[in-house]
């Protein structure tokens, strides 16, 4: 999803995403958006190819996710997810910016 999908249908493939693992907004199942949101952080690294195209970025999947959240307390275990955790992920590889790129992008899209 996050290397074919084009970046204007990505919100429909999220919504089918959320359908699938079962999450509905205003309900309990939002908790599982916290784990969601740590495995698209540490787990889905882009090659430079897809970060420079038009499909959907990571940070506009997680971006969505938060916008549509009803629960407070979820939301910010979300956003420890995606800003705080990766400061204690102990990765040595080369490719650790990637574990802040989401976060990043989202506060700086988000400022525009």
């Amino acid at each position: 999803m996050l290397s074919q999908v084009p970046e204007q249908a990505g919100l429909l493939y999220s919504q089918w995403l959320l359908d699938f693992a079962g999450v509905k907004f205003g309900t309990e199942s939002e908790s599982l958006l916290i784990d969601l949101v740590r495995f698209i952080v540490v787990n889905v690294q882009p090659t430079n190819e897809v970060i420079h195209s038009s499909t959907l970025q990571r940070f506009t999947l997680i971006g969505h996710f938060i916008a549509h959240q009803k629960h407070q307390v979820h939301k910010s275990w979300v956003l420890q997810a995606l800003f705080i955790d990766w400061l204690y992920y102990q990765d040595q590889s080369a490719e650790s910016i990637m574990l802040v790129e989401p976060g990043m992008l989202l506060i700086y899209r988000s400022a525009q």
